[in-house]
């Protein structure tokens, strides 16, 4: 079993303040309420606070990339 659905490639992509993650971050969420606002969304910008909101929740749940490579956990 692995994780999907989320934006970005990675769940520290969420987490990690440090290097480029910021601006990876701030990067998406542009490009996330520049597209709800091609789509005519009132109010993208906001929207895509919280979109990057719920895959940063999401993300805090998923699996360290070390414990997805390690068959005994994630043998079914």
């Amino acid at each position: 079993m692995t994780h999907a659905g989320l934006g970005l490639p990675e769940r520290e992509f969420y987490r990690r303040a440090d290097g480029q993650f910021s601006q990876i971050r701030a990067a998406y969420v542009a490009h996330i309420a520049r597209m709800l606002s091609l789509a005519g969304v009132s109010g993208a910008a906001g929207k895509a606070r919280r979109v990057m909101a719920l895959e940063t929740a999401i993300a805090e749940r998923h699996w360290p990339i070390a414990d997805r490579r390690d068959r005994d956990r994630t043998y079914n």
